[in-house]
């Protein structure tokens, strides 16, 4: 069984990425995100900070990866939420579809690790997301730059899903120092 709190949308999402952005390592990485293992739910948390902690090893890609492995994560929850849901946003004003987007993001966050929380603040489009517990900045000692790029390409991808164009980036992070990960939001219609 998965330990508590790793959600099974997070090892497939990077697995995923891997594949998409780096098909010549996914051997590498699937020692520890295998997908006889992922389809069980069986992924732990140490396998998963093994594959965050080569990932930033491969300094070229980790950006990109993690980011690749947030849109999915948006895809696929959107995916999975009912088909009504979908046909009922194209209907509904702007306010509502923010309102419905901060709600998934939140869950999706929640879902990704048990011990995340995004608490999501905007007012006239402009806000922020702080993500608390952010499995991705579980780093031994401060790093150059922020490790935040899942979340925020997730809650970005989430706006767009929800047909809201968003713009969300990093201002600070755990990883780096920062007392918590916080990503700018600025939401349009």
């Amino acid at each position: 069984m998965t330990e508590p709190g790793i959600g099974r949308v997070l090892p497939a999402s990077l697995h995923q990425a891997i594949a998409d952005l780096l098909p010549d390592r996914l051997e590498f990485y699937e020692s520890w995100l295998n997908p006889a293992a992922m389809r069980r739910g069986r992924i732990g948390l140490a396998a998963l900070n093994a594959v965050l902690s080569f990932l930033r090893q491969e300094d070229h890609a980790y950006r990109e990866v993690v980011e690749q492995a947030g849109r999915h994560a948006a895809d696929w929850t959107m995916a999975s939420q009912a088909a009504g849901r979908g046909l009922l946003m194209r209907f509904c004003p702007g306010g509502l579809r923010r309102r419905v987007a901060i709600g998934v993001a939140r869950r999706t966050v929640r879902r990704t690790f048990g011990g995340s929380r995004a608490v999501i603040r905007l007012r006239r489009g402009h806000g922020t997301a702080e993500i608390r517990n952010s499995i991705f900045c579980n780093v031994r000692g401060p790093v150059p730059t922020p490790l935040c790029g899942y979340y925020a390409a997730l809650v970005a991808r989430l706006f767009e899903l929800h047909r809201l164009e968003a713009r969300v980036e990093p201002r600070a992070c755990r990883a780096i120092g920062d007392r918590s990960c916080i990503l700018d939001v600025q939401v349009g219609p």
